[in-house]
This record gives structure tokens, C-alpha cells and sequence, in this order.
């Protein structure tokens, strides 16, 4: 048989799942590893603390968890209960610790191994982050949070929408009641004072995809500077290949989105 050892920490990632229960574990939760040795090979196996019960007529002490001097105080109660079969049994097979975290499965990319994590970290966040999000990735950013949470995992998962190959300024996004259609809405023309409509559509999976930015990093090439700074920075590649009068369009609509940034 093998030696075992048991540690207690907070989680560095949300990638790891319950042994017991089999339900994610999030970044930085109270988790228990249990470390098995079998001809040195080291396999370390993560409970959530209700899930790590002793067995019966095993004694289990704090003292024996490494990284239990490290916790915070409710933690280590926590832990104290585990050891002392005070704590309250897990039922969180039957049901996810806080159900509204629990991703959601009808999601375009439900079935991708890196939705559960994408899924955890934008849920986290706050609708002003997911929007800066989007907003840096020239993304759409209208509907509820859900809707901003599953557009933040796409780009995480697969990159950023570009603007429509077909009219060139609309902003792509899933076709209403489909999962893997996208189509462009259209755009409002800055020189017409029109909406311009546009019949632009495809699968998302065969769309192109730009690299996903992070909310920090801003808008790829149009920087919003403060008025006094001189408006915003123009990048000449945001009007090659335009005809004059879509490059004219382009140049109003980003002069406007500076003003209503800065």
C-alpha cells in the first residue's frame, strides 16, 4: 500500500473538481487535498471540506493538514469541525454549493473543456468589467448579464468577433434562437444619417477570430485619449483597402467614439 497525507488550501485556479462530488471547485475556496503515494508517484486528489469526511475509526487531527497554520481563522474552525466529525455532511452532489454559479449548459460552448473555468471567471465579474471587456474587443455589449458573461467566454475561448467581412462596420453576433449562427445586424452610417442594413451571415465556427485582449489592454486600434491630448489616435490599417466614402464613415465613427469617451 501506498503512504497518504492530507493538506488544506485555498484553491490557485477553479480547474480543479470535487473527487466526492464531482462539482468544480472555484479559485480561491477552501479546498482538501488528500496526497497518495504509490512507488512515488504522487497523486493529490481535492475535496470541498464537507465532501472529505473521515472514515469511520479513522482519527483525523488540524495538525496533520499541511497549510493549516495558513488559514484564515473561520477556515481553520472549519477544518477543526472536519477533524472532530462536527461538520455537516456534503449534499452538493445533488445540488452545487451556490446553484447560480453552476455554468449553464445550454450554452453555444457548453461542451468545450475550457468553459467551466471561462465561465467561472467572467461570472465573477461585475456588468461595468464585462462590458470593458467587450468594449476592448470591439465586441456588441447590450443585453443582460448572462448574455455579456457567454460573449466574454466565446472570445476567451475562441477569440474576438471581427467587424462584418461584408459591410465592413457591423459588429458580428448569434443569430437569435440559434447557437452557432452569426449574423450582422448592420450599422448606422455617420455620412447618410442612416441605418444601413446588411444580410451578412455565417457559422461560427468558420468565422475568422482576432486575439482576445484583456479589459486593461484596451481597444485595439482606436486608443481613446482625453480631449486636450488631441482626440483620439488615428491608425492608418484601420483604413486600408476602404473606398473613400466607407474610410470617411470610418474616420466619423471613430472621432465620435473618442468624444464619447474622453
Amino acid at each position: 500500500g501506498g503512504r497518504m497525507s492530507r493538506s488544506v488550501e485555498y484553491a490557485k485556479s477553479g480547474r480543479s473538481s470535487c473527487k466526492k462530488c464531482k462539482v468544480k471547485i472555484a479559485k480561491d475556496e477552501l479546498r482538501v487535498g488528500v496526497v497518495t503515494v504509490n512507488e512515488d508517484v504522487e497523486m493529490t486528489s481535492w475535496f470541498h471540506p464537507q465532501c472529505a469526511q473521515k472514515k469511520r475509526g479513522v482519527e483525523m487531527t488540524p495538525s496533520e493538514f499541511a497549510g493549516y497554520d495558513e488559514l484564515r481563522p473561520e477556515d481553520r474552525a472549519t477544518i477543526d469541525q472536519l477533524c472532530s466529525g462536527e461538520l455537516a455532511a456534503s449534499n452538493s452532489a445533488k445540488k452545487p454549493r451556490v446553484s447560480s454559479d453552476a455554468p449553464p449548459t445550454d450554452d453555444p460552448n457548453s461542451e468545450h473543456p475550457g468553459y467551466a473555468a471561462a465561465y467561472a471567471k467572467y461570472v465573477a465579474l461585475p456588468i461595468p468589467v464585462l462590458k470593458a471587456y467587450l468594449g476592448a474587443n470591439d465586441q456588441l455589449k447590450g443585453g443582460a448579464k448572462a448574455a455579456l458573461v457567454s460573449q466574454c467566454v466565446d472570445g476567451e475561448l475562441h477569440g474576438a468577433l471581427p467587424r462584418c467581412p461584408l459591410c465592413e462596420f457591423g459588429r458580428l453576433k448569434t443569430a437569435e434562437g440559434t447557437k452557432h449562427m452569426l449574423v450582422c445586424p448592420g450599422h448606422f452610417s455617420e455620412s447618410a444619417r442612416v441605418w444601413r442594413t446588411c444580410g451578412y451571415k455565417a457559422e461560427a465556427a468558420k468565422a475568422s477570430r482576432l486575439p482576445w485582449r484583456t479589459a486593461e489592454e484596451g481597444p485595439r486600434a482606436v486608443e481613446a485619449e482625453p480631449a486636450a491630448a488631441g482626440g483620439a489616435q488615428l491608425d492608418a490599417a484601420q483604413f486600408d483597402g476602404l473606398s473613400p466614402q466607407a474610410a470617411a464613415d470610418r474616420l466619423v465613427s471613430v472621432a465620435r467614439e473618442a468624444s464619447s469617451c474622453a
